[in-house]
């Protein structure tokens, strides 16, 4: 059999995409429709015909949305595999459950069940690559669709031609198909007598993407301009083009921005952000916020839009973030403040003192960290060294455990309050030691203190008291161990 011309046209897709490696064991999502038909029929193609040494593996999930249609779907599929000498994988969800359970939309449910089901798939069979369906006509209708909602320069951009397949995930997907027309496919699997089943349900008008291709897509054809597919995925294209580009600039310009405040909060230099361009401010911060721990898909434009304006507030002013996140401007600087700690300007006399556990973890949210504590024998070598100077996270200390007087207790500070920092010859306030290590003032309110019944012990992260410093005679030492929550 010669080879077919969209043969040729998908291998030069995946060669010079570099999309599938020599070798790969890839999973290819079929539904059964024209587009995953093509797919799967192209890649056996495209692996036979290079000698490639792929091993492929159909997955096929029924939605449990149309019944004996859905059946005869995933017969249809395995048999299809069986003929290519594929391994075929089918299972069954129920989409319509899940999303009452998790109260979304059909089409999102059945989404998040399909990538669950693919990833599942490949961590079973040691792939690491899914191969998807999605051609040009899925792009143009996405892009219109993010168009319509309201969307920012990385969601113009459209369908990827490759990503992970979830934050963390090993798993990449790729779309050799995306830029092929979905006429060429379909007249590709006419010319090579390949079947494909028709979906009923891409006829509905019940979900948004077959009314955008249905009534919204003709529309724009018949009256506005014939040529308007092209016209968007041009314009997807260079959207694609200015993401690369700013995305590359503010990598480079957060190294300058972005840096920790002295309680080890991620803070942004406003001097280096007010200098950035209006187009790189927005990025920098929710780059920053996504490395602090706010979830970067729920930043919104509004967020985004008031932690803006913070650059020309006022110290004092802040915005919040989603997931109980604060961003906080403090002098020259804009401080990410964690979920739960206590808002800045809240006396510290409103927070509770908490008992610390003798031994496990105690969680401090109105300080934002976790305290675990474990008791010890010395070292026989000789006395553990106390005293860790600096501020990063997690902070470690170790105590003479019998010098402690009483349960440690945490809580902010009080007028009056004085330790002796270690290594030093007498007491000090503590109002003093926090100007001598130039703790702004709007922190000195949430610095955690651990104390026993004559005060602090520890301040946290900076430094302990002197007299429960381990020495030669300790019998017991207690390793103290605090860390931001969540982390």
């Amino acid at each position: 059999m010669s080879v077919h011309a969209l043969e040729r046209a998908f291998d030069r897709r995946v060669t010079a995409g570099r999309l599938i490696a020599p070798g790969e064991a890839v999973v290819a999502a079929v539904s059964g429709g024209a587009d995953s038909m093509a797919l799967l029929h192209l890649l056996d193609a495209f692996n036979r015909n290079r000698r490639w040494g792929c091993r492929i593996l159909v997955a096929h999930l029924d939605h449990g949305l149309r019944g004996l249609d859905a059946a005869a779907d995933a017969a249809f599929v395995a048999r299809q595999a069986e003929s290519l000498g594929l391994q075929c994988l089918v299972e069954s969800a129920d989409v319509a459950g899940q999303a009452r359970e998790r109260k979304l939309s059909l089409e999102t449910a059945g989404r998040k069940a399909r990538l669950e089901f693919l990833e599942r798939v490949c961590r079973e069979s040691g792939s690491t690559v899914v191969a998807m369906g999605h051609h040009a006509d899925d792009d143009v209708e996405t892009i219109l669709h993010r168009t319509i909602r309201g969307t920012g320069l990385k969601g113009l951009g459209g369908i990827p031609l490759r990503r992970r397949l979830r934050a963390g995930s090993d798993v990449r997907i790729v779309r050799p198909l995306l830029r092929f027309r979905r006429e060429a496919l379909r007249q590709y699997l006419l010319d090579r007598g390949l079947p494909w089943r028709e979906d009923a349900s891409n006829q509905t008008e019940g979900f948004t993407r077959n009314r955008l291709r249905q009534q919204l897509l003709p529309l724009l054809r018949s009256e506005h301009n014939p040529r308007i597919d092209q016209a968007l995925l041009r314009l997807a294209s260079q959207a694609r083009m200015a993401e690369r580009c700013l995305t590359g600039m503010t990598g480079k310009l957060l190294k300058r921005v972005l840096t920790t405040d002295e309680a080890g909060q991620p803070t942004l230099v406003l001097g280096v952000l007010a200098d950035a361009p209006d187009a790189l401010r927005w990025r920098l911060i929710r780059a920053a916020a996504v490395r602090a721990g706010v979830t970067e898909g729920r930043l919104g434009y509004d967020h985004l839009a008031a932690a803006a304006r913070l650059i020309d507030g006022a110290t004092g002013q802040e915005t919040h973030l989603p997931g109980g996140w604060r961003l906080i401007r403090d002098r020259d600087r804009l401080v990410f403040q964690p979920p739960g700690t206590r808002p800045r300007g809240a006396p510290a006399e409103a927070v509770e003192p908490a008992v610390l556990a003798a031994e496990g973890v105690t969680s401090l949210p109105a300080f934002g960290i976790d305290v675990v504590a474990e008791l010890i024998e010395p070292s026989p070598d000789g006395p553990v060294r106390s005293g860790r100077v600096g501020t990063g996270w997690p902070a470690e200390e170790w105590l003479d455990a019998d010098a402690i007087e009483g349960p440690l207790v945490a809580r902010a500070r009080r007028p009056g309050d004085r330790f002796r920092p270690l290594g030093m010859p007498g007491s000090k306030k503590l109002s003093d030691f926090f100007i001598d290590e130039r703790i702004p003032a709007p922190e000195r309110d949430i610095v955690c203190l651990l104390c026993d019944r004559r005060g602090p012990v520890w301040v946290v992260p900076w430094r302990i008291d002197d007299r429960v410093r381990v020495t030669a005679s300790t019998r017991r030492v207690l390793r103290l161990v605090c860390r931001r929550i969540g982390a």
